[in-house]
């Protein structure tokens, strides 16, 4: 079962790498970058659909897959979407005044 789940997860990496390669490139073309939205969502329902169907061709519970492919994807959009908009910057941090004109 847990080769299943790191698998799943992995996958789910995997398709939001897809999922943010698909937004960057729509973003940097002219028109609607909102257009790829359906796009996106049809990947992340149809990767979780595999996953329960070759989950239940296996004869295994498809809840733990589910589980870890969501967590893997969840993970993947959030890193995947902090490198597409720029790392935070540190909000302790002080900025430098320039004051030479």
């Amino acid at each position: 079962m847990i080769p299943t789940c790191i698998s799943a997860a992995v996958l789910g990496l995997a398709v939001e790498f897809v999922n943010g390669r698909l937004t960057k490139r729509a973003l940097g073309r002219k028109g609607n970058p909102l257009a790829v939205l359906p796009v996106r969502a049809a990947l992340a329902v149809g990767f979780l659909v595999l996953v329960y169907f070759v989950s239940k061709h296996f004869g295994l519970d498809p809840a733990a897959p589910l589980i870890c492919a969501a967590l893997g994807a969840s993970v993947g959009l959030a890193l995947f979407t902090a490198r597409l908009i720029g790392a935070p910057k540190d909000p302790t941090e002080k900025e430098e005044v320039n004051d030479r004109g």
